[in-house]
Parts: C-alpha cells; sequence; structure tokens
C-alpha cells in the first residue's frame, strides 16, 4: 500500500447539520435549516448558511425542538435553490456529521427531488462513530452527553449552526486523540469513521489483493492495526492464513507472532500492510 497519503491535517472538513420538519424524509419531512462550516487544522475558514422553506407547515413538534416557526421559513428560498449551491460549497472536501447518516439520508432525498446527487466520490466521516470507537464505556453517546462527558459543553440549542459549531469542538478533540495515537492519514480516518462505503469498500479491496497475494506465496506481512475496542494502534507481525467473512466485516486470519496465537484482523483497521523481510518489526519479532 502506497504510505504517501493524504494526511488529516492538510484536508479540508465541511461539518454540516440540518434542521428538519420531522425524523422521517420517506415520509415526506423536509429540511428547514442547513449551516456548514469549513475548516482546516481546526480553524474556520469558510461558512455556509440558510433556512429553507420546507413547502409545508411546521409541525408543532418539530417546532418545540428547534424553534424555527413557519413565519420563519416561509420566505426562505426551498431547497431546489439552496442545495446546488451546498454541493459546490463542500466540492473538494470531506463532509462531516455527528450521526452524520441521520443529515445524508435528508440531504439525499432534497436533492433526489430535484434530479441531483451527492458526489459519490465525496468522503463522508461520522463524527459520532469516531466518539463510540474512541470512549466505548460511556452510557450515552448523543451529541450533548458525550459533549459534556468530555467538558466541552453544557447545553444543546438544536440549531444548525450551533450543532455545528459544537460538533467541530468535538471533532477536533477527537482527532487529536487520534493523532496522539499515530493515526494521522486522512485515508485512515475515512476507512474506519466513514460513511461512503463505494469509497471503504475500494479501499478495503486493495488491502485484500495485497493479502490474498502475501497467503499464496506464503510470506509473512509488517501490518499497523487500530484495534476498535481500544482505539490502540500496534505493529504486528503476521502470517496469514485466508480471509473470513463474518456478519457484514472481513478479516484476515492470521497468526500474530506479537500474540503467539491466530486472531482474526478486521480488515477496515489494517492502516499500512508492508513486506515482512528484513524489516524493523519483523526483526524485533524474531526475537521475542
Amino acid at each position: 500500500m502506497s504510505q504517501d497519503k493524504q494526511s488529516i491535517k492538510d484536508t479540508v472538513f465541511t461539518v454540516f447539520d440540518v434542521e428538519t420538519t420531522g425524523l422521517f424524509p420517506q415520509m415526506g419531512d423536509r429540511i428547514c435549516e442547513i449551516a456548514a462550516l469549513k475548516i482546516k487544522q481546526g480553524q474556520v475558514i469558510d461558512q455556509f448558511y440558510s433556512l429553507v422553506n420546507p413547502l409545508k407547515n411546521m409541525p408543532v413538534e418539530a417546532y418545540n425542538i428547534h424553534h424555527i416557526s413557519q413565519e420563519m421559513v416561509k420566505d426562505a428560498p426551498s431547497s431546489a435553490k439552496v442545495l446546488p449551491k451546498f454541493l459546490s460549497f463542500v466540492e473538494g472536501t470531506c463532509l462531516c456529521g455527528y450521526n452524520v447518516g441521520f443529515d445524508i439520508g435528508f440531504l439525499e432525498s432534497e436533492l433526489g427531488l430535484i434530479n441531483l446527487t451527492l458526489d459519490d466520490k465525496l468522503p463522508v466521516v461520522d463524527v459520532l462513530k469516531i466518539a463510540r470507537r474512541l470512549f466505548p464505556d460511556l452510557t450515552s453517546h448523543s451529541l450533548l452527553n458525550f459533549s459534556r462527558a468530555m467538558g466541552i459543553a453544557a447545553n444543546q440549542k438544536h440549531r444548525a449552526m450551533d450543532d455545528v459549531e459544537l460538533t467541530i469542538k468535538v471533532f477536533s478533540m477527537l482527532i487529536k486523540n487520534l493523532e496522539n495515537n499515530n493515526l494521522t492519514n486522512f485515508e485512515d480516518m475515512h476507512n474506519l469513521f466513514g460513511n461512503n462505503l463505494k469509497l471503504i469498500n475500494s479501499v478495503n479491496q486493495l488491502k485484500i489483493d495485497r493479502i490474498s497475494r502475501a497467503i499464496d506465496k506464503q510470506v509473512n506481512l509488517d501490518i499497523k492495526y487500530f484495534t476498535i475496542s481500544n482505539g490502540k494502534i500496534t505493529n504486528r507481525l503476521i502470517k496469514p492464513i485466508e480471509i473470513v467473512e463474518l456478519g457484514n466485516n472481513k478479516y484476515v486470519n492470521a497468526y500474530c507472532y506479537l500474540r503467539k496465537d491466530n486472531r482474526n484482523f478486521k480488515i477496515e483497521g489494517i492502516l499500512e500492510i508492508s513486506s515482512a523481510v528484513d524489516s524493523k518489526v519483523s526483526q524485533k519479532a524474531k526475537n521475542l
């Protein structure tokens, strides 16, 4: 695998959030507010904001959450006018959100109504997924509760820009945690915490092809591995045996020289693969 990867520090992220008339776009609920901040190295470099006319009455249940009234959106532009501009805004960045699948679901539904789609090459990262994997022992990972647990925030206003600003604070803290654990490549980050399955599957297939060749040749591999259960990164010398599929996930079953036992390594957790010939990791493992 190529070592010349884009770093997280060199990546521009667009953190976004939508407020809606309800929870189910397939049942006719619509976007009524969208906000986004473009950041690089934790610093805001651009912003996007608009109220959106949902072209339907605002349900009282939705108003009680975000306090966006019918009066506020009646003269706002429709999603047909707002979202093409949003697509231009996010081009060339990584789209991020907290529980981003919810926001992406509404975004794709609205785009479908005007015969547009998200670029299938646009990387999307779920900040909630990072929070859950790095801090698995917390009882709640909602944006408000997680922020409080991290000492970041005490309340949440449930308006799009406020949630974006809070998400950025959480995201910046989580990125520092990843970098402290030597996870600095953007591709690795997206493969672990991304939402764009097409991109993730493409990267994982390259790993599988590399491992399969090693199995055929019966050679050892050095891998840099992210243990999803504890968020730690370790270097391992392995002898790959076979590719296995368990549930919706693919693993390489291999003999691990560090653990001196056969182990399953999740493909998405493998950050780097290199030949074990004469490498420092290999020599160290042989001397154990």
